[in-house]
C-alpha cells in the first residue's frame, strides 16, 4: 500500500454554497452537522463533515457559487462526470494552503451546490464515474466512524493510504 498525504479526497472549496431548507444559503465552511440540505430529490440532513489541509490542488471553478477538485463528481446535462471533463469550466492549481471539504448526508446524497447536482461521500450509487470502490461506499462511513470531531464540528482528514493501483483504500 502507498501512504500518501499528499493526495485529497474530491472536494468542496469552503466557498461552495448549499441551499438550506428555509431557502437560505450557507457556504462549506459555515455548513454544520445537523443542516438540512437541498439534494436532487429533495432535503437531507448533514451527518458528518470533513476538512483536509491541503497545498498544490487542481481547482475546478465551474460558477460563482461552486468550486470542486478535480475528481469530484458532477452532474451535468444529466450525466455524470468528473469536474475537469465538464464544459465551460474555469481549472486552476491552487498553491497556497487552504481547506477543503466534503460531507455526508442521510438519504438521496447528492447535494444541489451552487446549482449543481455533486457527489457526497458513501452515496451508494453504482455506475460509470459516480461509483467508487472506496468514496461511494460503506468503506470511507466507517473510516470516518473513527476520526475524532474537532470543537468545530469537523472530521480532519490527515491521511490518505492507497493501493498499489493508487486507489484509495482508507483516510484516516
Amino acid at each position: 500500500m502507498i501512504n500518501n498525504q499528499n493526495n485529497n479526497i474530491s472536494c468542496f472549496i469552503g466557498t461552495s454554497e448549499f441551499e438550506l431548507l428555509d431557502g437560505s444559503t450557507r457556504i462549506m465552511q459555515e455548513l454544520k452537522q445537523g443542516d438540512i440540505i437541498k439534494t436532487n430529490m429533495s432535503y437531507a440532513n448533514v451527518l458528518c463533515i470533513t476538512r483536509q489541509q491541503c497545498k498544490e490542488i487542481d481547482l475546478i471553478k465551474i460558477n460563482d457559487k461552486l468550486t470542486v477538485s478535480k475528481c469530484h463528481v458532477v452532474m451535468v446535462n444529466g450525466i455524470y462526470c468528473f469536474a475537469q471533463n465538464c464544459v465551460n469550466i474555469n481549472s486552476y492549481k491552487h498553491d497556497e494552503e487552504l481547506f477543503v471539504y466534503n460531507l455526508v448526508i442521510d438519504k438521496y446524497h447528492l447535494p444541489i451546490v451552487g446549482g449543481i447536482i455533486c457527489s457526497s461521500l458513501g452515496h451508494s450509487i453504482i455506475g460509470d464515474v459516480i461509483g467508487d470502490s472506496y468514496y461511494s461506499t460503506n468503506r470511507v462511513i466507517n473510516d470516518l466512524e473513527h476520526i475524532h470531531t474537532d470543537k468545530q464540528g469537523y472530521k480532519n482528514i490527515t491521511n490518505i493510504i492507497k493501493d498499489a493501483n493508487n486507489k484509495t483504500v482508507k483516510i484516516e
